[in-house]
């Protein structure tokens, strides 16, 4: 599945039987077919009908606008969501439940526990290198020096 984004300036999308047709002023630019597309990104002066809204709808796929110099986002449009009032109703059954919340918590800590582990431990498996370098850095010198004040005695 792809994304189609449509920045050119005064660019008008029609919906033909299942495919998006690009117009320019001087005539048909191109076509795409909606099977092929999950996301359509539109910036700049582009023209489009409601029906060309609806058939991206109907077909699932994402509108997003953007404006501005900046491709400021101004909105979505999302299609049809199917079973929305089934999955909420699960989401909220699944927080009533107290021995899931808690069987999701534990799993959580375990998880972050074993993230913050794998990111700190290579520091301090390098930090105790360091430290073992310098302790036995200063128990020569230390040695060294205890040598040489024995023979100077």
């Amino acid at each position: 599945m792809s994304t189609l984004y449509v920045d050119r300036k005064d660019i008008e999308l029609r919906h033909v039987g299942g495919v998006v047709e690009l117009h320019e002023s001087t005539g048909r630019r191109g076509s795409i077919p909606l099977a092929g597309l999950t996301r359509v990104v539109l910036h700049g002066r582009v023209q489009l009908s409601t029906s060309v809204i609806g058939a991206f709808v109907d077909a699932g796929v994402c509108v997003v606008l953007l404006g501005g110099r900046r491709s400021r986002y101004l909105a979505t449009c999302i299609g049809k969501t199917h079973n929305d009032v089934q999955r909420r109703i699960g989401q909220h059954d699944a927080y009533r439940d107290d021995a899931a919340r808690e069987g999701r918590a534990v799993l959580l800590n375990k998880q972050t526990r074993a993230r913050f582990y794998e990111h700190f431990s290579p520091l301090g498996e390098a930090l105790r290198r360091l430290l073992r370098r310098q302790v036995r850095s200063a128990a020569r010198t230390f040695e060294q020096r205890a040598k040489t004040i024995g023979r100077a005695a």
